[in-house]
């Protein structure tokens, strides 16, 4: 059930992006490391609100299984590290394991959000031998960079990596704009 929600929100996300209805900025390549983004306002909101709504959510949403994800958070500063790995999946055949990290920075009025350290656990013939690819060498110059010869198509990857980034963004702007 989750890979079919994960599926659709995929497809979803990418006819957005096809609309031109982006929100997020662009997989950055910063002295060769792959980043997403994204700062929003959020008016007339403190620090201190900001960050208790989006810790709220973290809390909610990560942090169960410590083989899976971990949360750690520092009210004072107002920043939440989150370190985590879902499954992606690419078709109707053919998944990955993303893994990143994510550090949220509140502030007055707004937050920031940056995703970094990104990699796959890939196996395409399903022997359980999974090897781990550095999204540079897969999904740079979205896709058409892909230094593993093993992913014949690192477009899907691409793709399904920025419609998640998009999707948790939206999440985490939920969370800070309602109660």
């Amino acid at each position: 059930m989750k890979r079919i929600f994960l599926l659709l929100t995929a497809l979803f996300t990418l006819c957005n992006i096809a609309q031109g209805e982006l929100s997020i900025s662009d997989a950055v390549a910063k002295q060769k490391k792959i980043t997403y983004t994204c700062t929003e306002t959020v008016a007339d909101k403190s620090k201190a609100e900001i960050y208790s709504r989006i810790n709220r959510w973290a809390k909610k949403n990560y942090g169960k299984d410590v083989f899976v994800s971990t949360v750690s958070s520092n009210k004072r500063n107002g920043t939440i590290f989150i370190g985590s790995k879902i499954e992606l999946l690419l078709s109707e055949t053919d998944s990955t394991i993303l893994k990143y990290k994510m550090n949220i920075s509140c502030s007055q009025n707004k937050y920031t959000i940056k995703v970094s350290d990104l990699s796959y656990q890939y196996d395409p013939q399903n022997n359980k031998r999974f090897k781990i690819y550095p999204a540079e060498d897969v999904i740079a110059q979205q896709g058409k960079n892909n230094k593993v010869a093993i992913i014949k198509d690192p477009e899907l990857f691409y793709k399904a990596t920025y419609g998640y980034m998009e999707t948790l963004f939206e999440q985490i702007k939920q969370a800070a704009f309602n109660d």
